[in-house]
């Protein structure tokens, strides 16, 4: 009889998880999960910056070669606001600005800035080209 006692009671103890067990998976699990979590919101923080300064870029990249197709000699010096221009994917507030100044004999210098919003923090970027008299290559 005491043989079986002692068999039944085996049994009973191998049939499930303590809750100490139990308690540890979960705190194991939450730690796992929280991790994840932040690992998945910097990613996604990070491709949403990434995406904002490459449509910059890109905006920028094709103010300044138009600029060049339209040539020298229709630059004139001053500051122009191009906010109302910029790409309607960069995130509000964003402002841009254009600056043509003279760069030396027969260039002119562009500047352009671009700031826009990147959760809660003005992110500003600026370039600077210049634009020669001849024309690309001359």
């Amino acid at each position: 009889i005491e043989r079986q006692v002692e068999e039944a009671t085996r049994v009973k103890r191998s049939e499930g998880f303590t809750i100490v067990e139990l308690l540890v998976a979960i705190i194991v699990s939450a730690i796992l999960i929280g991790s994840a979590q932040v690992a998945i919101s910097n990613y996604i923080h990070l491709n949403q910056k990434g995406r904002n300064v490459a449509l910059a870029n890109s905006y920028v990249e094709a103010k300044v070669e138009n600029l060049r197709n339209v040539g020298y000699l229709s630059l004139s010096n001053g500051t122009t606001d191009i906010s109302t221009e910029l790409p309607t994917g960069l995130p509000a507030p964003k402002s841009g600005s254009m600056q043509v100044s003279d760069g030396g004999s027969g260039l002119k210098q562009v500047a352009v800035s671009v700031t826009f919003n990147d959760k809660g923090t003005n992110r500003t970027y600026s370039y600077t080209t210049l634009i020669g008299e001849l024309g690309v290559g001359n």
